[in-house]
């Protein structure tokens, strides 16, 4: 049993992004049993909320660090159009 934990461990980031990926593919008839796919869309909501939260947490300082920048870019672009 330790060794299949151990082995889960490893490669944690890898179950993870399948079961994210499988909880689309329980989307079809079919496929899996309602239970099962129910862990599936599980795991794939908390991957989207830990990321909807991320993404909240990191967007000030993303906004701050590139706006300058941005526009810039986007002035340019408007420059060599016109």
């Amino acid at each position: 049993m330790s060794e299949l934990a151990h082995a889960v461990a490893l490669n944690y980031v890898i179950i993870v992004d399948a079961a994210h990926q499988l909880s689309e593919l329980g989307n079809a008839p079919g496929v899996m049993s309602e239970q099962v796919h129910k862990v599936f869309t599980t795991v794939a909501n908390e991957i989207d909320d830990l990321i909807l939260q991320r993404k909240e947490e990191a967007m000030p300082a993303l906004q701050s660090r590139w706006k300058d920048p941005v526009l810039a870019a986007c002035k340019e672009l408007q420059d060599t159009s016109s």
